[in-house]
């Protein structure tokens, strides 16, 4: 409890001693009739909770107003029971500063709906237990300045469109609207919770506005809101862990200004799934993990995150198509699984994680060209042409466990070098429905996926060596080939066929008897003489003398 908030509960006790004889009830006060609150007038402090019960004798209230006068401490609570028989319930104490107890407005017809209640509480501050809605209400209005409710303040089980309570500034305690079928807009001013915030269950909840909201303390839950399709905290800046799930189609998160998630202690995993977009623009520091799974995402980029003490999980987003971490530096564990449209992970800040396993059929470059040490197992796999050969000279020694990579193992044409991060970020903005994937080669390309990296795809350096040789020798024969024609046409007609031995006129080339290259013609090998050099073969003495052989043409 805050200082101010003794000095008022003293000065509550203090005052009630006063007025005692008066303002004081040990059964409360029940305001059933518009009389009945006469009995509180000119007390400014009140010790005994009040019932304003509409529904006792609602024929009794032309209006169903009351007025709480000058009353400025209530010790005890305030419960408000409005009657589906009036148009509009409203309830008044312009002066009251502070609540002892609790604050709840109630419905209890099961089967008739209250139109409309408004509560005006311009000078309330503080209630020093749980604020409470609940009910068969179509539209609730709560009027005040700033007030710190050090409990649980809950909307639930309501038939509220529109909730709008304002000057509600700080919840101690958790904050909680949930369940309500009918709800389909949600304007709180809480600045903080001390504890969770649930929104859950609004089937029809599509616009959320809490845009004072700082800090959760607790978990930040938004779960089975069937039509909301965006969620935007302009002002929040910390979060236990955020839960965003099984919300509606596609729907956009935004949190510009979170910087951290997590307190010292919390191992458990912020979760994302089913989302459309994600804006963490400002996030640095995340104490326990992160889960993306079911989405739609595109591209997951968290450009300012720096540390993540827990895991990173990314699962079954099936139009993934990048992983963009260009500020971190340390991690716990990385899991990235069937994610069949991934092809790039940049991470090349990274210096330290656990255990890494990362599996994409489409995957064909993942940079962590800074990783100095893993303390788990190291395991990669991508597709074939997905370079290997820098991760097992690079970070082979750096792991503790177990290393595996599968893509391939010959050497790039070029050294890797990281991607500049101008250009992947850049590249957020392009037409995601455009042919160019993230490494910037045709999704339908017939070839290897290029990565920007420098790791070459398509041929290997060996092909293209034997490629060249291949061509060479191809010039070289068509040369000699020429060299020989020319040679025949040259030379005069021979009167005798010469000694087969005598290779420089040899009958095979003479020109008189045609050789059919093929089955039809047969090299044999016959002992050198002598005086032959030594042997040696050359593909231009084709038909020539051949060093320690002699070719000949079969008789």
């Amino acid at each position: 409890m805050k200082a101010s908030a003794w000095r008022a509960t003293a000065l509550a006790w203090g005052l009630g001693i006063v007025y005692a004889q008066d303002c004081a009830s040990s059964t409360g006060y029940v305001i059933a009739s518009p009389g009945d609150a006469d009995a509180l007038a000119g007390c400014v402090t009140v010790n005994g909770s009040i019932s304003v019960r509409f529904t006792d004798n609602p024929g009794r209230w032309s209006q169903a107003t009351v007025d709480l006068g000058d009353m400025e401490t209530l010790i005890g609570s305030l419960v408000i029971y409005p009657a589906h028989q009036h148009d509009k319930t409203t309830v008044t104490a312009s002066s009251l500063e502070v609540i002892t107890g609790e604050v709840t407005i109630q419905s209890s017809d099961l089967r008739n709906t209250v139109d409309e209640v408004e509560v005006s509480l311009p000078a309330l501050t503080n209630v020093q237990d749980s604020f409470a809605i609940t009910g068969g209400i179509a539209r609730l209005v709560v009027d005040a300045e700033a007030v710190q409710a050090e409990k649980l303040f809950r909307v639930w089980d309501t038939e509220i469109e529109e909730l709008l309570v304002a000057g509600v500034d700080a919840v101690e305690g958790d904050l909680a609207i949930d369940n309500n079928g009918d709800l389909r807009s949600l304007e709180l001013d809480v600045a903080t919770a001390g504890g969770a915030l649930h929104i859950q269950q609004n089937s029809r909840l599509t616009a959320v506005s809490l845009d004072n909201l700082r800090r959760v303390e607790g978990d930040l839950t938004v779960y089975q809101n069937g039509a909301l399709e965006e969620l935007a905290l302009p002002a929040l800046e910390f979060a236990d862990t955020i839960s965003f799930t099984s919300n509606g189609p596609d729907p956009s998160v935004s949190f510009p200004k979170l910087a951290a998630l997590g307190a010292f202690n919390t191992t458990a995993a912020s979760t994302f799934e089913d989302v459309g977009e994600v804006d963490f623009a400002s996030l640095e520091h995340v104490q326990g993990g992160l889960s993306f799974k079911s989405t739609s995402l595109n591209r997951l980029t968290l450009p300012s995150l720096g540390r993540l003490n827990g895991s990173i999980t990314l699962e079954d987003n099936a139009d993934l198509t990048a992983l963009v971490l260009p500020s971190l530096e340390q991690i716990g564990d990385i899991f990235i699984s069937s994610n069949d449209g991934l092809q790039n992970i940049y991470a090349n800040e990274l210096t330290r994680a656990g255990t890494v396993s990362i599996r994409g059929r489409g995957l064909a470059n993942v940079e962590f060209f800074k990783l100095e040490e893993v303390t788990g197992d190291f395991r990669v796999t991508g597709i074939d042409s997905m370079d290997c050969t820098w991760f097992d000279e690079h970070v082979r020694p750096v792991v503790r466990g177990i290393f595996l990579c599968t893509g391939s193992y010959e050497e790039p044409a070029e050294e890797r070098r990281p991607t500049p991060m101008d250009e992947v970020i850049g590249s957020d903005d392009a037409d995601p429905s455009s042919d160019e994937t993230a490494t910037g080669r045709p999704e339908n390309s017939s070839g290897p996926v290029d990565t920007p990296t420098g790791s070459s795809g398509g041929l290997s350096t060996g092909a293209q060596a034997g490629i060249g040789v291949g061509v060479g020798l191809v010039v070289l024969l068509a040369l000699a080939a020429l060299f020989v024609c020319l040679r025949r046409r040259r030379a005069p007609p021979a009167k005798d066929a010469l000694p087969i031995e005598d290779s420089s006129s040899a009958e095979v080339f003479d020109g008189r008897h045609p050789v059919k290259m093929g089955t039809e013609t047969t090299i044999r090998a016959v002992p050198a003489e002598k005086d032959d050099k030594t042997p040696r073969l050359s593909l231009l003495n084709f038909g020539l003398s051949a060093g320690g052989y002699k070719i000949e043409r079969p008789e």
